[in-house]
């Protein structure tokens, strides 16, 4: 028992060592370890950004901040912007088989925290409120575009009612109705949808997409509660565990 605690700590502590020292990619954006960084100048001085920390045990946001402070002081000048931080949230990545002693490799569940928000350059000539209302104007703007693009497509493919779907309706169907509900944030509908689909396409593309979907919504917590174990048990199902 002494020795398999001994081998899990020295597996952890070895990951935590890989993670620390990896370095971000920032010309690239993305590091060996699952960190780095996307952005998007919206106008001048004003950036969308999204950081991610290292794949590691935990959850580290300090690694994501330390990338967005990083590609910031890129943007706008050394410690010359301010944030607007828009939602932080941890990805459950699967596992990582580490080494622990000679002959003896350990899983460890592995996890990417993300940073997603926005950064105002002092040279922007706009104050913190103007930028957020310009923030929300597009974000309105883009919302409205892609939900009719998204009912556009539903409604080509039957439409989101998938209850009393006819034998006939193939799976590959089911599974893209229910993703593009969910994308509409309509959950309830969705999940009928994929759950459909699951029913009908055992080994196909259509199956595990659906099993990944769902897998997803319930480590989101999108329109039900949150809840990792059963996650995992729909991204076994996909194939991804």
């Amino acid at each position: 028992m002494q020795n398999g605690l001994k081998f899990i700590f020295f597996a952890v502590i070895t990951l935590m060592i890989a993670s620390c020292s990896s370095t971000q990619n920032l010309r690239e954006g993305r590091s060996i370890f699952g960190g780095g960084f996307s952005d998007e100048e919206l106008r001048p001085g004003l950036y969308s950004i999204t950081a991610l920390g290292n794949t590691t045990p935990w959850a580290s946001y300090a690694w994501a901040k330390e990338t967005w402070n990083h590609r910031a002081n890129q943007l706008c000048g050394k410690d010359q912007h301010q944030e607007i931080i828009a939602s932080q949230d941890v990805g459950y990545k699967g596992t990582s088989t580490t080494y622990a002693a000679p002959g003896v490799f350990v899983p460890l569940p592995i996890f990417n925290a993300r940073l997603h928000g926005f950064i105002l350059c002092n040279s922007s000539g706009l104050s913190k409120d103007e930028a957020i209302q310009f923030i929300e104007s597009i974000r309105q703007r883009d919302a409205e575009t892609l939900n009719a693009n998204l009912v556009s497509k539903l409604m080509a493919l039957g439409g989101s009612d998938c209850s009393t779907a006819n034998l006939d309706i193939s799976a590959d169907n089911l599974s893209k109705r229910g993703q593009l509900l969910i994308n509409l944030s309509r959950y309830e509908e969705g999940i009928i949808c994929l759950m459909k689909a699951i029913g009908r396409g055992e080994g196909t593309v259509a199956y595990r997409e659906s099993c990944e979907e769902l897998g997803r919504i319930y480590e989101m917590g999108w329109g039900i509660p949150a809840n990792l174990s059963i996650a995992k048990e729909w991204y076994k199902k996909a194939g991804l565990l």
